[in-house]
């Protein structure tokens, strides 16, 4: 984001999720895309090793904003604390839907050109 004295601003990209079928339609969540790579990294390396529960933890408190979630009526918080309240199913299931999310591949950079080939890029050689 072009900042008044000549620099760029990297944008920080919020989404909510919003799961339409199965157990868990209704399900509204609401997180951060954009974390640094660092924090991603170690998010990463806690999910695959010994310390899932941290990681999970770490999810609810640095990458949930809010939810709609409740447990028998009572609103959990969206936090670590609430997130370690799921069932290790539901938990799972919006920690991979998160990763969907920040997978999804970012629109073109260069519109493509209605001759072909996209201004800025060079042709392909015929052969």
């Amino acid at each position: 984001m072009p900042a008044k004295n000549g620099s760029f601003e990297v944008p920080y990209r919020s989404a909510k999720i919003v799961f339409e079928d199965g157990d868990y339609a209704g399900l509204e969540i609401h997180c951060y895309l954009d974390i640094p790579l660092e924090e991603f990294f170690g998010f990463q390396r806690l999910l695959e090793g010994e310390g899932m529960e941290k990681g999970l933890r770490a999810f609810g408190d640095d990458i949930l904003q809010s939810w709609n979630l409740t447990i028998e009526a009572a609103a959990v918080p969206a936090s670590g604390e609430g997130f370690m309240r799921l069932p290790l199913r539901v938990a799972l299931h919006v920690v991979a839907r998160w990763v969907e999310a920040i997978s999804e591949v970012p629109a073109p950079l260069v519109k493509p050109s209605p001759h072909g080939s996209a201004k800025g890029q060079r042709s392909r050689p015929s052969s």
